[in-house]
């Protein structure tokens, strides 16, 4: 009996020590855009080393990939499960979007092609250019941000650095 009151009690403490820790905000306010960049990436460039070089020549700490078309010779990517995907075929960029923060880009992609229809999931190095892609950039100004844990041993989390 007495182990379960202690029992009781610390599972007590724990949750409202839980719940009186300081909660992320999931809104975060004061930034602008500052400049759009149109980017072109060419025949065999593979699109996530060549984003990361240009966010990092140009100096594009935080920021979004707004959108891109264009076509893949190969392409590579994760879904939510981890499974990662890999195709060898000549496809179509259907939208390609995400965030920039610290310079790293978190970069979302969805094609296509006739035999397998629409599919996609979070982009990874290994996706090369067929014949060209354009990208629409986005520099923002203001707070500088940062994909971290928001709690220890949590998920990386979108973040005021």
């Amino acid at each position: 009996m007495i182990k379960t009151i202690w029992l009781a009690l610390a599972l007590t403490f724990a949750l409202a020590a839980q719940d009186s820790a300081p909660k992320l905000p999931k809104v975060f306010g004061g930034g602008s855009v500052e400049e759009i960049l149109w980017v072109r990436l060419d025949k065999g460039d593979d699109v996530l080393e060549s984003l990361t070089a240009i966010f990092n020549d140009k100096g594009i700490h935080d920021g979004a990939v707004m959108n891109a078309v264009g076509s893949l010779e190969s392409c590579k990517f994760h879904g939510v499960n981890g499974t990662m995907t890999t195709v060898s075929e000549p496809i179509e960029i259907l939208n390609l979007a995400g965030m920039v923060a610290e310079g790293k880009p978190h970069l979302h992609v969805i094609v296509s092609n006739k035999a397998r229809g629409a599919f996609g999931g979070h982009l990874e190095a290994g996706c090369r250019v067929l014949s060209q892609i354009e990208v629409m950039v986005a520099r923002f100004r203001g707070p500088a941000m940062v994909r971290k844990p928001a709690a220890p041993g949590g998920a990386a989390a979108l973040q005021p650095k």
